[in-house]
């Protein structure tokens, strides 16, 4: 078992609201107007991916943060990397059962299997990926197709515009120099 705090701190719960903020804006751009079951439903379900993504972050990178970043949970000793790994795979399972039986149904959940392997292909190779940041942000945008599909038969224009500038931002924002 594993503190609320250790918990808390694997999740990165400090940037849980862009998560939130991703699903609104994708569900806005769709040109569809949400149910609040919907939105909750998309919510929670992406909350899950994501903070699935920041586990699983920590437990593939424990030996490297044992030498670069001692102070995560893992090298620290609250946490041991098997936990996280399950406590990791079981939120991102979750999320999808949730998309599944949720109000999106298959619609949002083929793009949320989308998401689950570009969380997987950044939580594995982001150390050794030159286009790390093109998969970052490709997993934000994966949020946006996601919560568009939940509401929305098809997508508009502005939707790809949108989707569009999230990349470009996002990739700016975390390219390494």
């Amino acid at each position: 078992m594993m503190s609320v705090r250790t918990a808390l701190k694997l999740g990165r719960v400090s940037n849980l609201p862009t998560v939130w903020t991703d699903v609104l804006a994708g569900m806005v751009l769709s040109g569809t107007a949400p149910s609040p079951t919907i939105v909750i439903s998309v919510g929670v379900a992406a909350s899950l991916m994501y903070f699935a993504g920041a586990y699983l972050n920590d437990a593939f990178d424990h030996r490297s943060d044992a030498e670069s970043r001692a102070p995560r949970p893992i090298p620290m000793g609250e946490v041991d990397a098997r936990t996280v790994f399950v406590a990791g795979f079981g939120m991102m399972a979750a999320a999808l059962v949730v998309l599944l039986v949720g109000p999106g149904g298959p619609r949002a959940f083929v793009p949320g299997v989308v998401l689950a392997a570009l969380v997987l292909l950044y939580d594995v190779s982001h150390k050794k990926n030159p286009i790390a940041s093109v998969v970052m942000g490709l997993c934000r945008v994966a949020v946006y197709f996601v919560a568009a599909r939940a509401v929305a038969l098809t997508l508009a224009p502005p939707f790809y515009v949108g989707a569009a500038f999230l990349l470009t931002y996002l990739v700016m924002l975390t390219i390494r120099r």
